[in-house]
């Protein structure tokens, strides 16, 4: 009896992994798609500003007010597991700075722009026909530049990495999306899409 079940359950954990790929979410392959997101500030800027807010913070002059990530992407699914894509993000923040270390008078704010493009490869390991699971990787280059007017406005030129641990796709020609990401893409990204 044990043989029986053990067999049965090795057949069925066979066809399911078959399966995973089993039904495409467009019948002719490649395809093209093209999103929309908006999310949490990413992993990189968020740890460059803690340093950055915690230097600041010792003065007791100055912090950030940080408004999130925008995006959009674009992606070329070649068969039904793999895909090349390419984002360009923004991601920005004020930097207020105060007179003294009360922080009751706002001497000037400045604004910081952050500008990310990567292409990348995303890879699907669920693909089904209103329901896609995926990772991906990207590498890319990231342009910071903040409008101090006080001081020298400052710029500089990053390489950028993002990593993307789990990526959902719920909906067929247009669909929803959600993302949880480490580096340079938002930390939790929501967003829209559509394929063509």
């Amino acid at each position: 009896m044990k043989k029986l079940s053990l067999l049965i359950i090795l057949c069925l954990g066979i066809n399911l992994s078959v399966n995973a790929q089993d039904v495409a979410r467009r019948a002719e392959l490649p395809y093209d798609q093209m999103e929309l997101y908006v999310g949490s500030p990413s992993l990189v800027q968020g740890f460059i500003g803690l340093f950055v807010d915690i230097a600041k913070g010792l003065s007791g002059t100055q912090d950030s007010d940080r408004f999130g990530c925008y995006g959009i992407g674009y992606a070329h699914q070649f068969n039904s597991w793999f895909a090349v894509t390419g984002k360009f993000l923004y991601e920005g923040y004020f930097n207020n700075v105060y007179t003294d270390k009360t922080k009751e008078t706002l001497d000037y704010r400045y604004l910081t722009n952050v500008f990310t493009i990567m292409p990348g490869a995303r890879f699907t390991y669920l693909n089904r026909k209103y329901v896609c699971l995926y990772s991906s990787v990207d590498l890319g280059m990231t342009y910071m530049k903040d409008s101090n007017s006080k001081k020298d406005p400052f710029s500089q030129v990053i390489f950028a990495l993002n990593v993307t641990a789990f990526g959902i796709q719920a909906g067929s020609n247009v669909y929803g999306l959600a993302e949880l990401n480490a580096g340079s893409d938002a930390i939790v990204k929501l967003g829209i899409g559509v394929n063509f």
